[in-house]
């Protein structure tokens, strides 16, 4: 696979919800600020932005 063009690493939990709160939550407390983040564009992952990461 080429770095470019595929995710090197994923991470899937539980979350109690679809939420920008919940997301928020869940980055600031998993991820590294440095972290760039993928999803499938739900409103909720805008979170990720909340704990510093890219998305």
């Amino acid at each position: 696979m080429k770095k470019a063009t595929h995710p090197l690493r994923a991470k899937f939990t539980q979350l109690p919800g679809f939420t920008r709160k919940a997301i928020a939550a869940w980055a600031s407390a998993t991820l590294s600020p440095q972290s760039t983040v993928l999803s499938d564009g739900l409103a909720c992952f805008a979170g990720v932005t909340d704990a510093g990461c890219a998305h």
